[in-house]
């Protein structure tokens, strides 16, 4: 696992292994963009994408890479995007 920090930007890069021939199957993108209040904004977000992580574990998409959702959400009045991609 890759995680990168910016100044408004997180990004985590996940590989996933074929546990049978050990192979590359699929790579997982997630990069947060935050607004406003990036400590508070950063905690959420990263409880967000461990539970968006284990769904996308389950998924069945195998030797993939495309976008697969969008997510915009407003809490508290603080604007925050999630973008995956599979």
């Amino acid at each position: 696992m890759d995680i990168a920090f910016d100044n408004k930007e997180i990004s985590l890069k996940l590989k996933r292994h074929d546990a049978q021939n050990g192979h590359h199957v699929e790579t997982i993108y997630i990069a947060l963009v935050l607004f406003k209040d990036r400590m508070v904004q950063t905690n959420c977000l990263l409880y967000k994408i461990s539970k968006l992580s284990i769904a996308l574990e389950k998924s069945p998409v195998k030797n993939t890479k495309k976008e697969i959702r969008k997510i915009e959400y407003n809490e508290n009045d603080k604007k925050k995007k999630i973008l995956l991609k599979i």
